[in-house]
Parts: structure tokens; sequence; C-alpha cells
């Protein structure tokens, strides 16, 4: 089957995220809070929890585990359309997209429950490599660029949901979505500030 769907290039989608919040005159505060009762109501309105796997120590909630996954980057033997292998829950995955504005593709990938580890494997990377090259033979030469190691942060269910922490102040949670967090990120922001505006 053969689509035209958005590509997302992330890094420079989150730039763009920093910059819709500036114009809005939101200021960025970096700190670090251990546990949502630290925060209080003296110091703001209300607390969107947004902290992805963070979120398994701040609320605390044990339900919030990783899913590795594992790419790579490498240059771009001139390929201009992306390809999706989906056979559905298994740990590894084939996809190609390319980054025509980089000149990069990025070759995947992995999904392993409850892994933390952060490091690339190099086995890993040549399986992914090899297995996008019987689709693209080119890939087998491409440059690696880089390995990319990340940390989905999945929940059973998604939460979404508002709490009334100890002096008051309000917190509405929204984290648990795995690797589906940019495709449901507008309908879990609606329904997040649905909660905050309630009564």
């Amino acid at each position: 089957m053969r689509s035209t769907l958005p590509l997302l290039n992330m890094p420079r989608y989150l730039r763009y995220l920093r910059e819709r919040l500036a114009a809005h005159d939101v200021v960025i505060e970096q700190r670090t809070v251990r546990r949502l009762p630290e925060l209080s109501a003296s110091e703001t309105d209300a607390v969107v929890n947004t902290s992805g796997l963070g979120a398994r120590d701040l609320v605390p909630d044990s339900d919030v585990r990783p899913v590795q996954g594992h790419l790579v980057v490498v240059e771009n033997p001139g390929i201009d359309s992306w390809f999706v292998e989906a056979t559905g829950g298994g740990e590894e995955a084939l996809y190609i997209f390319p980054q025509s504005d980089e000149g990069t593709v990025i070759l995947g990938g992995t999904a392993y429950e409850n892994q933390w580890s952060l490091t690339p494997d190099p086995a890993i990377t040549k399986r992914n490599i090899d297995r996008c090259a019987e689709i693209h033979p080119a890939l087998g030469d491409a440059r690696v660029i880089e390995e990319r190691v990340g940390l989905r942060p999945y929940r059973s269910h998604v939460r979404v949901e508002r709490q009334d922490l100890p002096d008051g102040l309000v917190c509405v949670h929204c984290y648990g979505h795995g690797g589906s967090g940019v495709t449901v990120s507008l309908a879990s922001a609606e329904a997040a500030v649905r909660l905050l505006r309630q009564a």
C-alpha cells in the first residue's frame, strides 16, 4: 500500500514548539522536582505533569516503564520515499525514513520493553542496517552518522487525569503514550486543557 503522509523531524518540531511558547510569553524554567507534593499552590495555579518516564518517580507511578528504541542515522544514498513494515506488536520493526532537509535516512528499529540502557548496541545497529538494506541495497554501504537509543514512556493505559494535590494545587497528568506521543499529542493536549478548566 502506498500513501502520502507527513513525517516529522523531531528536533525541528521541538524547536518549533518552544518558539510558539516563547511567542506567547511562556517562560521555561528548568529545575529538579523529586515528588509532586514539593510543588505548592503559592508557586503556581496549576501543574500539567507531562514527565514521561519521570512520572515513575515523580507521581510515583510504577505502571510507567520504558520501551527502548534503537535506530541508526545514515547518509542518504538517494532514497526519497519512506518505508514501514508493520507486523504488529513485535520487538523489532523495519522502517526507513529519509530526512530530505538533512541528507540523511533514519533506519530502525526496536521496541524492547523494560530496557533502560541508552548505550547503542553494535549488533542491533548492524541488524537494523542489514534489514533495511534488503529493501534498499544502497543502505548497506551508506556511511553511519549516528546511532540513537531512546526510551519511550509506556503505560498500560495512557493517563490523562485531574488530581488535587494535598495543598489544593490542581495537577493534570498527561503521560504514558509510549511511541505514539506525537500522533495523539493534539487530542491529549485538548483533553488536558478541558480538565484544567473544570471548576
